[in-house]
C-alpha cells in the first residue's frame, strides 16, 4: 500500500481541484471508518476488520478530505462485500471521490458476481459520457476517472 500511496499521491497532485473518482482493489481492510457527520459515523461495512493498508488508505482519505463511497452511497447502504472468495469474503475494492465527484454521483453499488473473485463496483455519474477514449460532460469538460 505504501508505494500505492505514492503513485496516488503523484497522479492526484496535478488535479487536486479537479473531479477526481479513484477506484479499484486496494487490499485494503478500514472496517465502518469515514468523516464523521454530526458526531456520527457515516459509513456502514460488513467488513469488520482492518488492516495496515487500510490504516495508510485512511490516512489518505482524511489528508485529502475524499469519501468512500462504499456504505455510503444509494445503492451500498449496508457496505457490501467486494471480495468473495474460498477463504472468505472483504470489502477491499473501493470507490474514493474528492468533494467535486461526490457531487456529481448519482448511484453507487456492488454488481453481480461475474469470472471474478472481486465484485464489480457500479458508479452512475451525472452528465458523463463516454467518446473517444475519453470521459467527458455534457459541455465538454474533461472528468479524470482513474480505475
Amino acid at each position: 500500500m505504501t508505494n500505492r500511496k505514492q503513485e496516488i499521491q503523484e497522479k492526484i497532485e496535478e488535479s487536486e481541484e479537479e473531479f477526481l473518482l479513484l477506484g479499484g482493489d486496494f487490499n485494503a481492510m478500514n472496517r465502518e471508518k469515514s468523516r464523521e457527520k454530526d458526531g456520527k459515523n457515516t459509513r456502514k461495512s460488513k467488513d469488520k476488520v482492518e488492516n495496515k493498508d487500510g490504516k495508510l488508505l485512511w490516512e489518505l482519505i482524511e489528508e485529502r478530505g475524499w469519501e468512500v463511497l462504499n456504505g455510503v452511497e444509494e445503492g451500498d447502504e449496508g457496505g457490501e462485500f467486494t471480495w468473495i472468495g474460498k477463504r472468505g469474503e472483504s470489502v477491499i475494492d473501493y470507490v474514493i471521490v474528492n468533494g467535486l465527484a461526490e457531487e456529481e454521483v448519482e448511484t453507487f453499488k456492488i454488481g453481480e458476481r461475474v469470472d471474478s473473485d472481486h465484485m464489480p463496483l457500479e458508479v452512475k455519474v451525472r452528465g458523463i459520457s463516454r467518446g473517444s477514449g475519453c470521459l467527458s460532460n455534457e459541455v465538454g469538460k474533461e472528468k479524470k476517472i482513474w480505475v
